[in-house]
Parts: C-alpha cells; structure tokens; sequence
C-alpha cells in the first residue's frame, strides 16, 4: 500500500503545473557613453555598444580559426563558418561604427550559409546576447517611458505528459502577458 502511495505521490508531482518567479535588479548607477537600443513592445533596453563588439570580434576570430582548422578536412565546416565569421565580422564593424542609440535589431547574425530569411536583422543571437546583459543586471531597461530596476522572471511548466513538457519563461515588470522576453525549454522527448 506505501508502495502505491508513493508512486501516485512521485507520478503527481512529475504531472502538476509548478511555477517560479525570480527577480533580476538592474543597475542603478550604470552611464556608458555609448548604448544600443533593443525595442520590444513597451520595453527598451539600452546596452553598452563597446561590450558587444568585443563579444563578436572574438566570436569572430573563433570562427575565423574554425575555418583554418577545417579548411584541408572538411569543405563544409569551412564554409559554415567562413559564411559566419564574415557575419560576425560585419556586425562587430558596424557596431564600431554606431552612434549612441543604434538599433541593435538591425545587426544580421546568424550561424551557417545564407539565408534569404535570416538578413532580414533582428537576429536571435543578438536577442540572446541582450537577454544575458539583462539577466546579469548590466543593461538600463525603461518600461512605457519609465526606467526601471527590477524585473520578474517566471518559469512556468507547460505540457500535459510527463514526456512531453517543458518550461515557458517570460521576463517582464508586473504582467507576465506583456513581457519584455518569452522562451520555451522543451524537457520531455
């Protein structure tokens, strides 16, 4: 009887919805000089322009070195990351390039070949790169004009077999369905 307990107590908590909220505290003292812009709704984040460039000219030079490793053994591999470290090296340029305010949105990133879909900007690596700066407390993010110091981030299971769930997860200020960011993990198979 313990064992059949048990088991509906283990399989229950594997089935049921479980949600978190954190906060994350952005700086409150943070001036840089110069800052790109990431618009998303009512959001605005502002991140330092200097940061990302050495982040993609050191993407860039990983790659380029990729490209020197597979350039004798495998064609593909180094045309996959000729195609990407050009990208990188594109992006990290205009970025040196850029005013205080650039739109962030505009940069085209992506891994691979060319993709008619992907240079259209607004690229998911540098969405990426923008949610870390914000996850670690390092970008200034204004809501509806006002700047603000604390955001709410919520995993939320979704999913209704125990193979088949994952987590959504948004950041946002008081209202989870106007979030700033909204990603889903997948955990089932």
């Amino acid at each position: 009887m313990k064992f059949i307990l048990v088991l509906f107590l283990f399989t229950l908590s594997f089935g049921g919805h479980a949600q978190t909220i954190y906060e994350i505290k952005l700086s409150d003292t943070m001036k840089v000089d110069r800052m790109g812009t990431w618009t998303n709704g009512d959001y605005k984040v502002y991140v330092d322009l200097n940061a990302i460039e050495s982040g993609f000219r050191g993407s860039c030079k990983s790659y380029s070195e990729a490209v020197m490793t597979y350039h004798v053994t495998d064609s593909s591999a180094s045309i996959f990351y000729n195609h990407t470290s050009k990208r990188y090296q594109v992006a990290a340029e205009q970025i040196q390039q850029a005013r205080n305010g650039f739109d962030l949105r505009s940069l085209i990133v992506y891994h691979g070949p060319e993709n008619e879909k992907e240079n259209i900007g607004n690229s998911i690596i540098v969405e990426r790169i923008i949610k870390q700066f914000v996850e670690n407390g390092t970008a200034i993010v204004y809501y509806k004009g006002q700047q603000v110091f604390l955001l709410k981030r919520r995993y939320e299971s979704k999913g209704e077999a125990i193979l088949d769930h994952g987590y959504e997860i948004r950041t946002y200020v008081d209202d989870p369905e106007k979030y700033l960011f909204k990603d889903y993990r997948h955990l089932g198979w």
